[in-house]
């Protein structure tokens, strides 16, 4: 039926008072066949001994109550004594021969059987009382049994231990099942029945019926009470619940419902039938017990243990961690019956795994096909939340995330990679903590339920997988523990939310950001002023000093295209200053954002503006400790790359190139500096310098080259005044920093020699020509450099000649000294 599909979810349900009408599936109404598909749990072994011991020779316990949650397989133990004392031999059932070894019995007794369920009586025909005395008098052929019990019933008065215990004296051995006690006192609470017993009766008769039970030999009940919320029907059941269990806490026998490693041959037993290549499966175990050994550092600490290949084998064709997280984590949700429930969802895996031949080697968690329906619903039902939604578009949907990733890139699609993580890490924690301290699965746990022997060497590309999917999901949690955890919420992450308010900010918004971050940038460098993204031309004074300008992420530089907008915004500032044109041409520099990288800017500033406002919203959106925790560390880290990203964008330096011919329009000189962090402006000083783009430091006869060569071609001598500003307008001159560069250059030009200095030039002479080792303190703009020939030439006309020497006989007689005019004393200031 499994492998068909034709399985229903009612067949996992027993319904005792259906079985007693012989009315349902042979599994559970033909003895035989119930304990041939039945696996004897610890707990079952116990409780079945405990009441053939009681029926034979009255030595067991004569009260037991079954107490487990939702889907505890109490109504399989109710249903396994009603079929043991039903009319089957040792001979057709291991388990029945079993169970009269360990009560030390040879045969079974005759015993009769009443069944009361709950949910089935109708306190409005009888009582309960009623319906045991007329089972006991069918059962026995003996009407009279009935007869003393029936004014009680018509009066719905509870009849006492005397009235009881002879009852089950004349009837002989006993059996009395009750299942659904709790829903047949809700029935009378909620209903207020008067003439069909109420509730105070009901409880004198429970109380009534444990100590005539007791005090009676050879007779025993069993009565069946919820645990969970479900079963116990809102505040009325638990009102019942609670009088009932102060009842039966005086009287109950302690029965140990199915035990963790049991629901796996429960489970398998029910969906599989004997394995008949024993070889196999221990290859297939004894191959995942190899590599959990042999990758101890990318496996949990338990898989590599002694008793792991142990757990392998007795779970096969079901891995155990699959087992473990249904046990330990969705058995932890209400809505989720112990062993009914696992056996429901197993089912329908098997068969959509089936069908689709499947090769897996196990039954993994990263092997439940979510995108099934099915499947899909048998497990989103339980939860609270759109599942449904969040499966579809994320997890294992037929357009979801992960099947987008997988098919995108070969790697992961070839193992399935994304697929597996995501459907692995939603089985192990959609339905909460579970019983762990930790949120969530970490990635060794991850690789526990996904890889298998002949894929353990693609650990790599599952951890790449993984990794692929925490950048992706708007549903994905993670947190940076010990170890990483992650966790699929209903709400979306972080993530999701910065994502959205990524796509909220204009383009202006990010131009804003990337040009205020840029007017904070400082650094060592020879410019005498930097100007960051100026709104125009005019913004840029027309000065005679080098100046840096960077210019907005709204020019880009992209040398592939044929109108650069990062050069024709220079050319439009080196032209204009506003409506003016402007002089000092040769006195800016630009730098400019890469066409690409500016790209990957972009996306950092958006990150950066979404992750602050999200901060900012923080308390509006309700974030807990932990992600405020996230916020804080996605905004710093927000910030370092904007940083980072800024400074590797704006890698474009440029100015006018100077060529020899003189050219008055020449094209732009392009440097790439390689920033990683905002020192831009440094780099780009100490670029421009070492390719001579900008001048520290000028020789003399550098600059009487250039002199030679553009400037006094048919002139003697140019102001210092004039030079200047040719160096200052030309592209044609280089490009000095300021002009005490050039002041520097002349006084050493002067010193040696490479040309002169002089104050002016009138009536044909240069007036305080300074030339050689005179000292040449200042250099004023009115100043007047002069050829070095030129220099020498006057100053060889103006030496004195020599004095002629007069024999002392033709010397004039020496005249008696002549007192000195009184000196003039001049003005000390003026």
């Amino acid at each position: 039926d499994v492998a068909k599909g034709l399985y229903l979810q009612s067949e996992f349900a027993i319904n005792l008072a259906e079985v007693v009408k012989n009315r349902g599936r042979a599994e559970y109404t033909d003895p035989e066949e119930f304990f041939a598909r039945t696996y004897l749990t610890g707990g079952l072994k116990k409780l079945l001994v405990q009441v053939l011991k009681r029926l034979t020779d009255s030595s067991g316990e004569p009260i037991i109550q079954l107490k487990t949650s939702f889907g505890g397989c109490k109504s399989h133990s109710l249903l396994a004594l009603y079929h043991l004392f039903g009319g089957i031999r040792p001979e057709q059932s291991s388990i029945v021969r079993e169970i009269l070894d360990a009560a030390g019995v040879s045969f079974l007794p005759k015993v009769q059987t009443v069944v009361i369920v709950g949910t089935w009586e109708n306190p409005l025909r009888s009582t309960l009382w009623g319906e045991l005395a007329m089972q006991l008098a069918n059962a026995t052929g003996k009407p009279e049994l009935y007869e003393m019990m029936r004014e009680n019933d018509e009066r719905g008065i509870s009849p006492g231990v005397a009235l009881l215990k002879e009852l089950f004296s004349k009837a002989g051995a006993c059996l009395v099942l009750i299942d659904e006690l709790v829903a047949y006192g809700r029935k009378l609470r909620q209903g207020q029945i008067s003439d069909g017993g109420t509730v105070g009766n009901l409880l004198s008769f429970i109380q009534e019926l444990t100590e005539a039970i007791k005090s009676t030999p050879k007779t025993a009940l069993v009565v069946s009470i919820p645990e969970s919320e479900i079963e116990i029907g809102g505040p009325v059941g638990q009102m019942v619940l609670d009088e009932l269990s102060h009842i039966f806490g005086r009287v109950e026998f302690v029965w140990t419902p199915v035990a963790f490693e049991e629901g796996y041959e429960i489970v398998r037993r029910r969906l599989f039938k004997e394995c008949t290549d024993s070889q196999a499966r221990e290859n297939v175990c004894v191959a995942f017990a190899r590599m959990y050994l042999n990758n101890t550092n990318d496996f949990p600490y338990k898989s590599y243990q002694g008793n792991y290949r142990e757990r392998l084998r007795s779970c096969y064709p079901i891995h155990p961690e699959l087992f473990d997280y249904l046990h330990e984590r969705w058995t932890e949700l209400k809505t989720f019956q112990k062993t009914r429930g696992v056996l429901r969802l197993m089912a329908k895996v098997i068969y959509e795994l089936w069908i689709s031949n499947d090769n897996s080697l196990l039954i993994m968690p990263g092997n439940i096909p979510l995108h099934a329906d099915s499947v899909r619903d048998e497990l989103t039902d339980l939860l609270e939340g759109n599942w449904n939604a969040i499966v579809n578009a994320e997890i294992d949907g037929k357009h979801s995330k992960a099947n987008e990733l997988d098919a995108k890139e070969l790697r992961f699609g070839r193992l399935c990679a994304v697929r597996k993580i995501s459907r692995a890490i939603f089985m192990g924690t959609a339905p909460g903590r579970g019983k762990g301290t930790l949120r969530g699965v970490n990635k060794l746990e991850i690789h526990l339920s996904t890889i298998q022997p002949h894929e353990v060497e693609h650990i790599g590309t599952f951890n790449d997988a993984l990794a692929k999917l925490k950048s992706d999901l708007y549903y994905l949690y993670s947190q940076e523990a010990q170890e990483s955890q992650f966790w699929f919420g209903v709400t979306p992450t972080l993530r999701k939310i910065v994502n959205d308010k990524r796509e909220q900010f204009p383009d202006g918004d990010i131009i804003y950001t990337i040009e205020q971050k840029l007017s904070t940038w400082r650094g060592r460098s020879v410019f005498k002023a930097v100007h960051s993204c100026p709104k125009n031309s005019g913004d840029i004074p027309d000065e005679q000093t080098a100046r840096l300008v960077i210019l907005s992420p709204k020019f880009i530089f992209d040398d592939r295209q044929k109108n650069n907008a990062a050069i024709d915004a220079a050319k439009n500032i080196l032209d204009n200053r506003g409506t003016i044109p402007r002089r000092w041409k040769n006195m800016l520099l630009f730098m400019a954002a890469d066409v690409e990288k500016l790209r990957v800017l972009e996306d950092t500033v958006r990150d950066l503006l979404a992750w602050t406002a999200v901060n900012n919203e923080a308390r509006h959106l309700n974030l807990d400790t932990l992600q405020r925790e996230d916020v804080d560390n996605n905004l710093k880290l927000a910030k370092e790359n904007f940083a980072m990203k800024l400074s590797q964008a704006y890698c474009k330096i440029f100015a006018p190139e100077r060529l020899e011919d003189g050219n008055l329009n020449p094209p732009m000189h392009v440097e790439n500096i390689d920033c990683t962090k905002a020192d831009n402006i440094s780099v780009a000083s100490d670029k421009f310098v070492g390719t001579e783009n900008l001048i520290t430091a000028l020789g003399p006869g550098a600059l009487l080259q250039f002199m030679d060569k553009f400037l006094w071609h048919n002139e003697e001598s140019i102001s210092f005044k004039k030079l200047w500003e040719c160096f200052a307008m030309y592209y044609y001159l280089p490009r000095l920093v300021d002009e005490k560069v050039l002041v520097d250059t002349v006084r050493r030009g002067v010193k040696e020699k490479t040309f002169a200095l002089a104050d002016d030039f009138q009536d044909g002479k240069y007036i305080e020509l300074a030339f050689g080792d005179v000292a040449c303190h200042q250099v004023l703009p009115e100043y007047l450099l002069v050829k070095a020939n030129v220099a020498q030439k006057q100053i060889d006309s103006i030496t004195p000649p020599p004095i002629e020497t007069v024999p002392p006989e033709t010397l004039p007689p020496v005249m008696p000294p002549i007192e000195p005019a009184p000196k003039k004393i001049l003005p000390t200031s003026f």
